[in-house]
């Protein structure tokens, strides 16, 4: 419970007493199935040539349930709306086809990497120093003498005039150890292979043309979208103890405490529901997704149940099969009261704070029933983007009907001033004439 806002119940719980105890045969089933998730989604693709389809249907009147189930075996299966594809102008290049390079500034070149856009960098043969360390004497300024071979004494055995007997001398290669480095002609930095020298290199991403062309529409400035409908099924297992069962399946269920299997794949769609909700067992699926049951299992489980008051209101717990099972306690109540209110919210049209408060209420209580309610704020999202996609492509059209309009003006008045210019000019020749 850690980081979740429950009310304050430490002072009804030092005033809370236990009223009895009792026995109460406790049900639980497990329900092992495949949940069937249909979604709608929008697909794009460029439009360059051909017939313009024309859209006859709204995602909002389409029922993805309308579509048949996919042969056994099928783990997602994906097909095209009928009647939803249209063709409109490209989103991000705004029907351009190409849009200016953001890497180059539309320039098609760029500042060189290696050399900072400098042109030169760093001589790598002396470290840019301008001088090299000297090959001959090693950088100690000192060569073997060439006069005594380096021993110091001549074959005479006299000591060597031209060392003076330490067979060495200065070296005649360099000066101090070092020497001009020819790399750089002793500057210390080279022009830059990568740029030439220029500081400049062709922008990869326009490849210096410093326009891009759209991914969305490969060019063409339009683009074909259409709704696509996805089934995908996914494995499910489904479990919960509760004191209460149907009549339906309690008839079902032995006095022996044995499971005891029921086929819910002969119970009708509409029928499995019901049967799931009188077991009950909790629903793990929203508007668009259906539980197919292959089959479930009820069995009977001894419990004890302690009665308790808290707050001046009744409560139960539960011990079954060697587990703590929680009835209806004040957290269960405030997480329940939560839900409701995160519902209003929701009926309100608020649904974002409706979505925070029945998420916070499902932290408290799993049971609570607020998903329930993320599943519609979901649905009424979507169906908010839809009507927003459908009104920025009408504004969309309207711009550009009155881009069009303007321009056939602009034609119009450069036609009058051309035939207010002829009609003048005639006038000069006649009376010239």
């Amino acid at each position: 419970m850690d980081g979740v806002r429950v009310p304050e119940l430490s002072a009804q719980a030092r005033a809370g007493r236990v009223v009895r105890a009792h026995e109460r045969p406790v049900y639980r089933a497990v329900a092992l199935g495949v949940e069937e998730v249909r979604r709608l989604e929008w697909r794009l693709s460029p439009f360059r040539a051909g017939d313009e389809p024309v859209r006859t249907v709204r995602e909002a009147d389409v029922d993805v349930w309308s579509f048949p189930r996919p042969q056994a075996g099928v783990r997602v299966w994906r097909g095209v709306v009928d009647g939803t594809a249209g063709v409109r102008s490209c989103a991000p290049c705004r029907g351009a086809g190409r849009f200016d390079c953001r890497s180059c500034g539309a320039d098609g070149r760029r500042g060189c990497g290696r050399c900072s856009g400098q042109g030169r960098v760093r001589c790598s043969s002396c470290d840019g120093e301008g001088r090299t360390r000297c090959g001959t004497c090693g950088g100690t300024s000192r060569e073997r003498c060439s006069s005594c071979g380096g021993d110091g004494r001549r074959l005479s055995n006299k000591r060597c005039a031209w060392c003076s007997g330490s067979g060495k001398r200065s070296c005649s290669s360099c000066s101090a150890g070092r020497k001009p480095c020819l790399s750089c002609s002793t500057q210390g930095r080279v022009s830059c292979r990568d740029c030439s020298g220029r500081g400049e290199v062709t922008c990869a991403d326009c490849r210096g043309e410093g326009e891009r062309m759209c991914r969305d529409c490969s060019g063409a400035g339009r683009v074909k979208e259409w709704l696509e409908v996805s089934i995908e099924f996914v494995t499910r297992r489904v479990e919960e103890t509760s004191t209460k069962l149907g009549e339906r399946w309690r008839a079902r269920v032995k006095e022996t405490g044995e499971p005891v299997p029921v086929d819910a794949t002969k119970i009708a769609d509409g029928e499995l529901r019901d049967w799931l909700v009188a077991l009950p067992l909790r629903l793990p699926y929203g508007d668009r997704a259906r539980l197919r049951v292959h089959g479930v299992t009820v069995w009977r489980v001894p419990a004890v149940v302690a009665e308790y008051e808290m707050g001046g209101a009744p409560y139960e717990l539960l011990v079954a099969g060697g587990g703590l099972v929680l009835a209806e306690s004040p957290v269960s109540r405030w997480a329940a009261r939560a839900a409701g209110e995160a519902e209003g919210l929701r009926q309100a049209g608020r649904i974002d704070e409706a979505e925070a408060a029945a998420r916070e209420a499902l932290r408290v209580d799993e049971r609570c029933g607020a998903d329930a309610t993320i599943a519609l704020v979901d649905r009424e999202r979507r169906r908010r983007e839809a009507e927003e996609r459908s009104r920025q492509e009408a504004a969309h059209r309207r711009e550009t009907l009155s881009l069009v309009a303007l321009g056939l003006g602009f034609v119009a008045l450069l036609i009058a001033g051309a035939m207010i210019a002829l009609s003048v000019w005639r006038r000069r020749r006649l009376r010239a004439g």
